[in-house]
C-alpha cells in the first residue's frame, strides 16, 4: 500500500509538496519530523506536515530520500502554535517551522570545535631551520594525551600551519573537539 507525505520546505511559498514514502521508511515517518528530498534540482530539507494514503497531486512523485531524524522534532502543542503562527501571520508553514526550530537543529549549524594534536612517536629528522617544527614537535612527545593547538602559541606565530605540515610528515595526529561552553563562569545580577 502506498503511503504518501506533504512535506513543507523553508521557503517563501505557501505550498506543501507531495513525496512518496519508500517501502523501508513506511511507518516510521510522522508528522513533525524533518526529512531529505529531492526539491527541484537539489537535496533539501523539509518537514512533514500530513500523512495520507492518497496523493491528490497527479504529475509524478518523487519518494523521499531520507529521514533526517528518528522521531519528531515538534511535538504536538508546538505543531500546533506553528500552523497558528503560520495562518495568523499569513507565513509559510516551513519558514514558520524553521523560525521555531533551535538553531542547532538547522543543517547549516556547525558545532565549534578545538583542534587537538598528539606526537605519533615516529621518528624523523627535521631540517634545522624547521626549529617550529621541532619545538612543537618535542613538545608534543612530552605529553600523555592531546593538546589544543591553541596551546602552542609559544612554539609559533600560527601552530594550526606549523602542526599541519607536521601531520602530512605523519608526525603528529589531529582530532577535532567539540567545545561545550562553561555555563558556570555566567553570572546574573537580581532585579531589585
Amino acid at each position: 500500500m502506498s503511503m504518501f507525505a506533504d512535506v513543507s520546505f523553508p521557503i517563501s511559498s505557501y505550498q506543501t509538496f507531495s513525496y512518496k514514502i519508500p517501502e523501508p521508511l513506511l511507518g516510521k515517518v510522522s508528522v513533525g519530523m524533518r526529512v531529505k528530498a529531492v526539491f527541484g534540482s537539489r537535496k533539501a530539507q523539509g518537514i512533514v506536515v500530513k500523512i495520507k494514503k492518497i496523493s491528490e497531486f497527479k504529475g509524478h512523485i518523487r519518494p523521499i530520500e531520507s529521514l533526517v531524524d528518528d522521531q519528531p522534532v515538534l511535538d504536538p502543542t508546538l505543531w500546533k502554535l506553528i500552523n497558528w503562527l503560520a495562518e495568523y501571520y499569513y507565513t509559510p508553514l516551513g519558514i514558520a517551522a524553521k523560525t521555531a526550530l533551535p538553531s542547532n537543529l538547522s543543517t547549516r549549524y556547525k558545532p565549534k570545535v578545538q583542534m587537538m594534536v598528539k606526537a605519533t612517536g615516529r621518528k624523523s629528522e627535521l631540517p634545522k631551520q624547521a626549529k617550529a617544527q621541532s619545538a612543537i614537535v618535542h613538545h608534543l612527545q612530552n605529553q600523555e594525551s592531546f593538546v589544543s593547538v591553541n596551546s602552542l602559541n609559544e612554539f609559533s606565530s600560527n601552530p594550526a600551519n606549523v602542526c599541519r605540515k607536521l601531520i602530512e610528515k605523519n608526525l603528529i595526529e589531529m582530532k577535532e573537539k567539540p567545545i561545550i561552553p562553561d555555563l558556570t563562569e555566567f553570572s546574573f545580577k537580581p532585579i531589585h
